[in-house]
């Protein structure tokens, strides 16, 4: 069952770690998922990715709680401005 995004405002909901920690409400949720600290999860809303040996992991936490996610939901398909 996927919760309402709690997550504060500041982080960019368009990067891949928000949006799937968001998935789980707030970060607290996620972090006892994966049996985690929130500092390690905190880290992973700031630096906007989740490290690819953690991937699996999420995803069978996604899994026995009910959470649609893809592998897919680990990249970040925005297109980037290069600087002028």
């Amino acid at each position: 069952m996927q919760l309402k995004n709690m997550l504060p405002a500041r982080y960019d909901r368009n990067l891949p770690a928000v949006k799937i920690i968001g998935k789980w409400g707030r970060n607290g949720n996620f972090a006892r998922a994966l049996s985690r600290t929130h500092s390690t999860t905190a880290r992973w809303l700031d630096n906007g990715h989740i490290p690819g040996e953690y991937h699996g992991e999420v995803i069978a936490a996604a899994r026995r709680d009910g959470i649609a996610l893809t592998p897919g939901d680990f990249v970040d398909l925005r297109l980037w401005e290069k600087p002028a």
